[in-house]
């Protein structure tokens, strides 16, 4: 799969990142304790501490906004599925004749629904990603519609128009939810002060001349499986943690709007 390969690079690219600025910070702090001796480290306590706090604080709110996100991208998918199976059942309002030629459109519009959730290369930003589903969503208002004006029960047009204008504007909904990330100086900042904590850590390191191999793996798995975690969660639909559980909510859809035998 080639997110397996992306994600991989970008992961290796931020290991290899902070163990360079780690090995770096280390051989100037070395060098600093040659020079200056137990004074090297005097008065770097301030700067290492506002460092690492700002760098908790900034995964804590990448992490914290990601996770709402997620939650509110699988929380549409349920209104979507509630929003299609409420305008299928209303289509009985239109009696069986009037009903019949349109209940097809809803089941094609399902299954293009749930391929184009699944799909992981589709980019919502990009134009005409979603003319074959606003094609769908023309024919479909089309025919119910027409099927309107010819019952003649003006009664009928709220109950059976408003579930299918909630099905038609979730699709834009959900897409805008898919395009929402933070800005990209919230990412750059992110990147920023991992390598600057990264730094401080080997300058440490090489000041106190007490280097450990165990702990500086630790250390950079630590910051960068957070940093890796945070992208993850912000691409949903890329990667190990995906909101394609929450898809079986419309593949669920298919019994109900599958034709009487």
């Amino acid at each position: 799969m080639p997110w397996i390969f992306e994600l991989s690079v970008v992961l290796l690219v931020l290991v290899g990142s902070l163990l360079g600025a780690h090995e770096a910070g280390y051989r100037i702090g070395r060098r600093r304790r040659l020079r200056d001796g137990k004074d090297a480290g005097q008065g770097l306590g301030p700067t290492e501490g506002a460092i690492f706090a700002l760098l908790g604080l900034l995964i804590a709110f990448t992490f914290s906004s990601a996770g709402s996100r997620l939650d509110h991208r699988r929380q549409l998918i349920a209104e979507e599925a509630n929003a299609i199976s409420t305008s299928y059942l209303r289509l009985d309002l239109l009696g069986p004749e009037l009903s019949a030629p349109i209940r097809p459109l809803y089941r094609d519009y399902l299954e293009l629904r749930s391929a184009q959730s699944r799909q992981t290369d589709l980019d919502p930003a990009r134009p005409g990603a979603f003319d074959e589903i606003g094609a769908a969503h023309a024919r479909i208002w089309k025919a119910v519609t027409a099927a309107l004006e010819e019952r003649g029960n003006a009664a009928l047009t709220m109950p059976v128009l408003v579930p299918l204008n909630e099905m038609i504007d979730i699709v834009s909904t959900r897409r805008m939810a898919s395009m929402l990330h933070p800005p990209a100086i919230v990412f750059f900042a992110l990147a920023l002060m991992s390598l600057l904590a990264s730094f401080v850590a080997g300058h440490a390191s090489g000041i106190g001349g007490n280097r450990s191999i165990l702990h500086t793996a630790l250390f950079v798995l630590a910051i960068a499986g957070a940093v890796y975690s945070i992208i993850e969660i912000e691409y949903p639909r890329l990667g190990f943690v995906t909101i394609h559980g929450a898809d079986v909510l419309l593949i669920d859809l298919r019994p109900q709007l599958a034709p009487s035998p």
